[in-house]
C-alpha cells in the first residue's frame, strides 16, 4: 500500500470516479481489509473527497444529494472521518437566492444520514468565477446555518492564498480562523503550494516550495499543524518528475530545521 511505503498515517480517497455519477462498489469485506490493515500499519485518519460535478447551490439536485450520501455511508464504512466538500457555485442567481438551495440540501443529506458518525467537511475555494465557500466568513455562515455538529471545515492552502490569505503570517491567518470558525472545526489541512500570486483567485496546485506561498510559509504552516495535531493532506501535482514522494521528502527536510 502506498501509504505504507510513504510512512504517512493521513489519507484522502476518492469513494468512486469523480468525474461520473456512478456510485461507489465498495464491499463490507473490501472495507474490513481496509480497516484490518490500517490497525496492522498505525494509519490513523481517512477522508473522502466528493464528486467534482457536485454543486448544492441549485435546486433539482436529487443525484447530487444521493452522490454525497453514498460517499458518506462509504467512509463510514472505512472507519473515516467524512467527507470533503466544494459546497458550489451560484452561477446564474444572486448569492442569496443560491444560499437559500444549498442550505436545505445539506440539511436533506444530514437528515437522511443521520445514523452516521461521518461529517460533512467544507473546504474553502479559490473564488473563481461563482465559487461559494471563499472566505472564513462564508464558510461560517453556512455552517452555522445548518447547525449540525456533523459539519466541519478542511483548510486549502493554495485557495486561501488564492482568494488573497496572507500565509507569510501563517500564525496570523490561523488565529484568523480561530477567531471566524474556531480551530476546533478544522478537521485537516490540504497542503499545497501555489502557482499563481496572492489574491489571484486561479486555483493552480504547485509542488512544496515550486511556487508563491514560499518555503518559510510552508514550513510554518507545516510545524503549526503538527504542534496542534491537524492532519495535513498532499494534492501537489505529479508532474516534471516529481510524485508525493518528493514532496514528503521535502517536509521531512524542513522538519529537521
Amino acid at each position: 500500500m502506498e501509504a505504507e511505503a510513504l510512512s504517512v498515517s493521513a489519507m484522502q480517497v476518492f469513494m468512486k470516479s469523480p468525474r461520473s455519477r456512478a456510485k461507489t462498489k465498495l464491499t463490507s469485506e473490501e472495507a474490513e481489509e481496509f480497516k484490518a490493515y490500517s490497525d496492522e500499519i498505525g494509519f490513523k485518519f481517512t477522508v473522502a473527497h466528493c464528486s467534482y460535478l457536485l454543486n448544492f447551490a441549485k435546486k433539482g439536485q436529487r443525484w447530487a444529494l444521493d452522490s454525497l450520501i453514498d460517499d458518506l455511508r462509504g467512509v463510514e464504512m472505512l472507519g473515516g472521518v467524512g467527507v470533503v466538500l466544494h459546497v458550489g457555485k451560484y452561477l446564474d442567481l444572486e448569492y442569496a437566492s443560491a444560499f437559500d438551495f444549498l442550505i436545505p440540501n445539506l440539511k436533506t443529506v444530514l437528515s437522511e444520514t443521520s445514523d452516521l458518525k461521518a461529517k460533512i467537511i467544507l473546504e474553502n475555494t479559490a473564488g473563481q468565477g461563482t465559487e461559494m465557500g471563499r472566505s472564513f466568513e462564508e464558510l461560517a455562515e453556512i455552517k452555522d446555518a445548518l447547525g449540525s455538529d456533523r459539519v466541519s471545515i478542511c483548510l486549502d492552502t493554495c485557495h486561501s492564498w488564492a482568494f488573497g490569505y496572507d500565509w507569510g503570517d501563517f500564525e496570523g491567518v490561523f488565529e484568523e480562523f480561530d477567531r471566524i470558525l474556531g480551530l476546533e472545526n478544522l478537521e485537516c489541512i490540504h497542503f499545497n503550494d501555489a502557482t499563481k500570486e496572492r489574491g489571484s483567485r486561479v486555483d493552480r496546485h504547485a509542488n512544496l516550495g515550486d511556487g508563491e506561498l514560499g518555503v518559510e510559509a510552508l514550513s510554518g504552516i507545516m510545524k503549526w499543524a503538527g504542534s496542534h495535531e491537524i492532519p495535513l493532506i498532499l494534492e501537489t501535482p505529479e508532474r516534471n518528475g516529481m510524485t508525493h514522494a518528493d514532496d514528503f521528502e521535502v517536509m521531512r527536510e524542513w522538519m529537521k530545521s
